[in-house]
């Protein structure tokens, strides 16, 4: 199974909103630890900005974080007031989502992945108010590309008076459950990105030409 928590940090607020979801207990088990230190690198020939998981620990156990990665034709979004606008005094806000940092925690039967990421939002000339919302999803692929998870998060974002730009760190735990105790994670990928139209994908596929 599966186990999804949440706890977003809104920013722009002068008391940060925690929200938690906890889906799963987690069980108590052996445990080894694992860190990571996130590289956004643009791999060729792949619609993913990778994360690099280099892991170090205090023990030889060789095994490895799974591999996140923020999609590249989901990294950003640009939201207009209506079907088919194009101009930027039609854009309602954009976001992008940066900076992933996290590590992961093996267990007999399963390895826990703990990690953040950063959603920045400029608000843009057609938002009415003062807040709004941008939702992206998280996907669990096993070892041969096959997906075993996704579920969508809804953040929003308020802009206090006077300020253009906001956002939002999400931190997000995955429990990924291994095929037998002791099996490396490596190969498993958790891939990021916003909830996008057809018609978002070709804006942000056009944007990069």
């Amino acid at each position: 199974m599966i186990t999804v928590r949440r706890t977003t940090l809104s920013a722009g607020d002068n008391q940060p909103v925690h929200r938690t979801t906890d889906i799963v207990m987690l069980s108590q088990s052996r445990r080894i630890f694992r860190q990571f230190r996130a590289l956004n690198v643009l791999m060729s020939g792949l619609v993913a900005l990778m994360v690099l998981a280099a892991c170090t620990s205090a023990d030889d156990d060789p095994r490895a974080c799974p591999r996140v990665a923020i999609l590249d034709d989901a990294a950003n979004v640009t939201v207009f007031n209506e079907p088919g606008a194009v101009d930027l005094t039609d854009v309602v806000a954009r976001a992008a989502l940066s900076n992933i940092r996290g590590g992961c925690e093996y267990f007999d039967e399963e390895v826990d992945v703990t990690f953040d990421v950063t959603l920045s939002a400029e608000r843009g000339a057609a938002l009415s108010g003062n807040q709004t919302s941008f939702d992206y999803f998280v996907t669990i692929l096993d070892p041969a590309g096959i997906v075993i998870a996704k579920q969508i998060f809804r953040t929003p974002v308020v802009f206090p008076e006077g300020v253009f730009r906001a956002g939002a760190l999400e931190s997000l735990e995955q429990t990924i459950p291994l095929p037998v105790e002791g099996a490396d994670a490596r190969d498993y990928s958790i891939l990021l990105g916003f909830q996008l139209t057809p018609e978002q994908v070709k804006y942000n596929r056009r944007s990069r030409r």
